[in-house]
Formats: C-alpha cells, structure tokens, sequence
C-alpha cells in the first residue's frame, strides 16, 4: 500500500548540517533587531517589552507544532498583550519629553523602537518553536548538538555581516561599520575593556544560575525571580539617575505611573500562562489518562524565560525516530512550553 510504504520508509539517521542555520540566523537577527531597538528606550520599557514573546510563541506552537493550548493560556496572552499596550503607550507620551531626549528624540523614533524589539520577539518566538521541532521531532536532535551548530553558524553568519559592513560606505571611517575602528577602539578604551568581560560573565553567571534553580528547586521559582528582574532593572535606573549621575539611569516620568501599572499586569499574564497563579477548573481542559498529566507536568518545567536549550533534560540519542513520528500518532494536545517573559538571552523549547 502507498501509504503504508510511506510510513514504513526509514527517517534519516541525523538532521543535515545547514537546518541548524535557520534557528542560527533568527538568533543573530532577533538579537541585532532588540540591541538596535534599545537605543530609542529606557532599560527597562525595553525588558518589558521582550514579554510579547509569550504571545508569537503561543501562536507560532499552535500553528506549526500543533499543539492545544489550555484556555488560561490564551486568557494569559490576552492579558500581557494588554500590559504591553500600556507600556508602549506610557513610552509613547513620555517620548517627547525634555527627560528623555537623550534616548532617542520623539514619538516617530520610540514608535520605531517599540517596532524593533516586538519583531525581534517574533524571530526569537520562531527560534524556539523551530528548535523545539528539532528537538522533539521525528529525528531527535541532541541539545548540546544544537547548540554547538547554533554557534558555528552564527559566527559565520557574524564574520559575513562584519565583512559587508566594512565593505559598505558609510560615517564610520568611510564605512558603514568599520570592524578594525571597533577593535581600535576596544584597544584604546578602558571602559569598554571593563564592560565587555562584564557583560560576558554576567550572561554567563545568568545562564549557569537560572539552570541551577531550575533544576534544584523549580521553574515556578525560576520564573518568579525572572518576573523580578524588570523591577530589579526599574529599580537600578532610578537609583543611577537620582543618586549617580543624571547622565545614566532614567528619572521617574509623568506617565512612569502608567508603566507600573503595565509592568503588573504583564507579571500577572506570565505567572498565570506558566501556572504559577491558582487557575480555576473551567479554564482547563479535562484531559484524562496518565499520558497527557506527564506531558503538561513537562510543560509546567520547561515554562520559564530564557530557557537554553542546554537546560532541556537530555536523554536523546542522535538519530532517534519520535515513537509518535514512527508511529503516525497525533502530536500532543498539551499546555505548550513558553518562555515567561523574556529574555531569550538564548534559544529556548517554546509554547
């Protein structure tokens, strides 16, 4: 029978090598829209804007990983679309005022920012759904295996970008981005030779603790302390600004009261999309059988911003067939896994 020789034919012993590009240049490309994004906002605005990844992931798993999600997860979604709204429109009021010139001017330029670090979320979201197919797939891929490839090729994919920068014209040094003026510069400034290795074992540190957490005591934790991190970081800019120096730092603007009220509403979706906030009967389906109470305990753990793909249990062997792929069964109809907030300082298994 046709079908049945389909069924039968024998799944591929590994993933080709230039799959592994894709996942690689949504991460530079998402990372670069976000940086860019950053300098026509405050720290902060922008780390609450990361939490419309909730929302592209939710869709992106629906669509391509087929998977059902619990009414509470779209009421979630719902909800941190509502934060954002506020916050984008607290940034977009306080846009043009004389505090906040130094981050990048008027309305126009903020409405362009708010642009690039939402579509930046919608890169990472895709990232995560596409690792999480490589992950779960037909063939199992290795998580260390992704994340080794993942970073041959986005150095590749830097040292082409870095080499067509410094061949386009521009007002760095005759180049649109001159590479050696960028070392000369490392070279020859002791603040960047102190913020760059900061940064790196800040990032580092970050990753290595959030893995600790959530193995040795819970994602809901993980996830609770990440929901703080946007007050943490709220919280430093006002301290820098008032205490510092007002060169750094951000003040307290007129409509700073109505990104407070943004920011709770989007810790509020978060916990309540993870399932860390009590979620009433009728909001969940009544799945039966032992099977689906495993997969959604799985989601429960995997659900926490950031999440490398490195902190995804692996006990995949290379080349392994997916019961279900081999089979022909239907996917899983469970909660998804999604990042809480943010963060994506790496590829993640999303909703």
């Amino acid at each position: 029978h046709p079908e049945q020789g389909l069924l039968a034919a024998p799944a591929p012993r590994s993933t080709p090598f230039y799959i592994f590009a894709v996942p690689a240049f949504c991460d530079v490309f998402g990372t670069g829209l976000a940086t860019v994004g950053m300098q026509y906002m405050d720290s902060a605005v922008w780390q609450m804007l990361r939490s419309s990844i909730i929302i592209f992931s939710a869709i992106l798993s629906v669509c391509f990983l087929k998977k059902r999600l619990q009414p509470f997860h779209w009421l979630a979604t719902v909800i941190v679309f509502v934060g954002l709204v506020l916050v984008g429109l607290a940034s977009m009021l306080d846009a043009g005022s004389s505090d906040n010139e130094k981050k990048g001017g008027g309305g126009s330029e903020m409405l362009f920012g708010l642009m690039l670090v939402v579509g930046a979320q919608l890169v990472s979201a895709f990232q995560m759904v596409f690792e999480e197919m490589l992950l779960t797939g037909r063939v199992k891929t290795s998580a260390k295996k992704v994340v080794g490839m993942e970073g041959l090729w986005g150095g590749f994919f830097m040292v082409l970008i870095l080499t067509l920068m410094s061949t386009l014209p521009g007002s760095d040094d005759g180049h649109f981005e001159s590479t050696p003026q960028g070392l000369h510069m490392l070279a020859h400034t002791p603040m960047l030779q102190l913020l760059i290795p900061t940064y790196m074992l800040s990032i580092a540190f970050y990753n290595l603790t959030g893995m600790i957490v959530g193995k040795k005591m819970s994602a809901v934790v993980r996830c609770l302390v990440d929901s703080c991190r946007t007050f943490v970081v709220w919280g430093m800019n006002l301290f820098i600004y008032y205490f510092v120096s007002k060169d750094f730092g951000a003040p307290w603007t007129p409509h700073s009261w109505l990104t407070l009220i943004g920011f709770c509403i989007l810790v509020f979706g978060t916990l309540l999309y993870n399932g860390v906030l009590p979620v009433p009967a009728r909001l969940r389906h009544s799945e039966p059988g032992r099977r689906q109470l495993v997969v959604e305990e799985d989601d429960r753990v995997l659900s926490f911003p950031g999440m490398d793909v490195l902190t995804k249990v692996d006990h995949t062997q290379e080349g392994m067939v997916s019961p279900i792929a081999a089979t022909g069964s239907a996917p899983s109809e469970a909660g998804s896994s999604s990042s809480c907030s943010g963060a994506q300082q790496a590829g993640s298994a999303a909703a």
